[in-house]
């Protein structure tokens, strides 16, 4: 999982299958955040690895 902030709103985003896990986003914000987690599925995996293996993680492309 990763954390998403919206100005003063926090929320622990699933990443397989993209989810909210904790915390709330306004609605805008919570479809952008899902729709860059649904696009960017390989390289979230990736940098969880990354992470996981205490590796430098690589940075994921915003939503362009």
């Amino acid at each position: 999982h990763f954390h998403a902030q919206y100005g003063e709103h926090r929320a622990s985003i699933g990443i397989q299958p993209p989810s909210v896990i904790a915390g709330h986003l306004p609605a805008r914000a919570l479809r952008l955040v899902m729709e860059w987690t649904t696009l960017r599925q390989e390289e979230l995996q990736r940098a969880w690895r990354q992470a996981e293996a205490k590796e430098p993680v690589d940075e994921v492309p915003s939503l362009d």
